[in-house]
């Protein structure tokens, strides 16, 4: 299984856990407080270069039907018009595909299933520079909803 991690350091030969926000209990229930984020989504990977986006203004939903999350179907909702562009439009980072392993599932630690967690640093196989994310979601056949502009009713 190909695993992927955005990152705006380029360069990187491993990837080493750093501290989380999320209160990450693996499923034997030992308290991770570093980790890395993984996902089998290259388009999931690409979205996190971006420091924060308001759940206002862009939704992301995830779907699998997979037991173990390997499968994903990504869409990206924008709530406000402009938004897409204005987070990924010009923006730049690296794409690191990952050695395999057997890492935590998010549907179970963070909740998120779209990615995957190690607690151990994970070795770098490739990197793939981006200069414009959007440009590569689009490359990517990433889904993604526009929002209308509000018209004016009269």
């Amino acid at each position: 299984m190909t695993f992927y991690h955005g990152s705006k350091q380029r360069g990187l030969k491993n990837l080493i856990p750093a501290p989380t926000h999320h209160r990450l209990v693996d499923t034997d229930g030992v308290l991770h407080p570093n980790a890395i984020y993984l996902t089998v989504s290259p388009i999931i990977a690409l979205l996190f270069l971006v420091d924060k986006w308001s759940d206002d203004e862009i939704n992301l939903g995830c779907y699998t039907n997979d037991l173990e999350g390997l499968e994903l179907d990504v869409v990206i909702k924008e709530l406000k018009p402009g938004a897409v562009r204005r987070y990924f439009h010009n923006l730049g980072g690296s794409l690191y595909t990952v050695e395999d392993g057997d890492y935590d599932w998010g549907k179970y630690t963070s909740g998120f299933i779209g990615e995957h967690t190690a607690y151990e640093p994970v070795k770098v196989l490739s990197e793939r520079r981006i200069t414009d994310v959007l440009a590569e979601l689009k490359k990517l056949n990433a889904k993604i909803i526009y929002a209308k502009p509000a018209s004016s009713q009269w």
